[in-house]
C-alpha cells in the first residue's frame, strides 16, 4: 500500500497533460494482479504442493472454492483494465472491493486456515488502498481522455477544408492536416488574425465536408504549434461532449479515402 500512495504523491500533475502513463495505474494494475495470483500460491504454500507437477496443480485447483474463483477473476478483469486506464475502471475497482470483501467474510465463517481479524483487517486495507487510489487526482485522468497523451488514437492523414467558428461570432476556413477519433490538426488558417484572438483551451466549433455535406463537431484548442521539420504549423484540436452518434460517424468518415471529404 505505502508503494501506491508514493505513485500518488509522485503523480499529482494538477491540470498537466501526461505525455506517459502516471505510475499510478502501472503500480495498481500491479497490485491486483499479485493478489489474484496470490490465491492459487497460498494454496500450494499452505499444504505444501510442488506447482512444477501436473497432479499437485490439479489438487490446488480442486481446493479454490467458487468464491475465490470469483475473486481471482474479477481482480484479473479489474488489473487489465486499469492498465490500460479504461473508462470503466471505477466499478471494476468497486466491484473488486466487495468481492474481496464477500470473499474474506466466506473464508472466516467456514475456514480454519484464517481467523475473522485476520480477514477482516485484509479487507479494510484493500478497501482503504482502493478508495486513496480512486480519489486521487491523478485518478481523473482515467475519465479525461484530452490528458492521455500516451494512448493516441491513429491519425489519418486526410486534407479537406474545414470551417472553424469561436466566441458565436468570429469564423474562419483553414484546411485539415490530419485527423482521429479524438481530434484533428488544422493549417493554412486563412484569417490570422481573427484566429489569434483564440486563446488555448477555447471550446468552438468545426465543420467538416464528407460526402457533400457539412457535419459539426465541437472541439478544443489544445495547442498552437509552429512547423517542425516535415510537420506543419497549425492548431491542435480536441473533440468534446461527442455523443454516441458522432463517436460512430467519425469512425466511419476516419476510415474513407481522400476524395469523401468534399462539399
Amino acid at each position: 500500500m505505502s508503494i501506491m500512495l508514493k505513485a500518488i504523491a509522485m503523480t499529482l500533475p494538477g491540470g498537466i497533460k501526461m505525455p506517459t502513463k502516471p505510475q499510478l495505474f502501472n503500480f495498481t494494475s500491479v497490485a491486483l494482479a499479485l493478489i489474484a495470483v496470490s490465491f492459487p500460491l497460498q494454496i500450494a504454500g499452505m499444504y505444501s504442493y510442488d506447482l512444477t507437477q501436473t497432479s499437485h496443480v490439479y489438487a490446488v485447483w480442486n481446493k479454490l472454492s467458487i468464491n475465490n474463483i470469483a475473486t481471482i477473476l474479477i481482480l484479473s478483469i479489474s488489473a487489465w483494465k486499469v492498465w490500460n486506464v479504461e473508462q470503466d475502471i471505477t466499478r471494476w475497482l468497486v466491484a473488486s472491493c466487495i468481492i474481496v470483501t464477500v470473499n474474506n467474510l466466506i473464508v472466516s465463517s467456514y475456514s480454519t486456515d484464517w481467523s475473522h481479524l485476520h480477514t477482516t483487517l485484509s479487507s479494510f486495507c484493500f478497501i482503504f488502498a482502493m478508495s486513496t487510489i480512486m480519489m486521487s487526482k491523478t485518478y481523473e485522468h482515467a475519465f479525461a481522455p484530452e490528458k492521455q497523451w500516451w494512448k493516441p488514437a491513429k491519425r489519418h492523414r486526410i486534407e479537406a477544408p474545414v470551417v472553424v467558428e469561436f466566441l458565436d461570432r468570429h469564423r474562419f476556413q483553414a484546411q485539415m492536416f490530419d485527423i482521429s477519433t479524438t481530434g484533428l490538426f488544422i493549417t493554412d488558417v486563412n484569417q490570422p488574425i481573427i484566429a489569434s484572438m483564440a486563446p488555448v483551451n477555447e471550446e468552438m466549433a468545426i465543420r467538416i465536408p464528407f460526402k457533400n455535406e457539412l457535419h459539426a463537431f465541437t472541439v478544443k484548442l489544445v495547442r498552437k504549434t509552429h512547423q517542425n521539420g516535415k510537420y506543419p504549423g497549425g492548431w491542435g484540436l480536441s473533440f468534446t461532449h461527442l455523443n454516441p452518434w458522432q463517436r460512430i460517424k467519425l469512425a466511419w468518415m476516419i476510415h474513407n479515402p481522400q476524395g469523401a471529404f468534399t462539399f
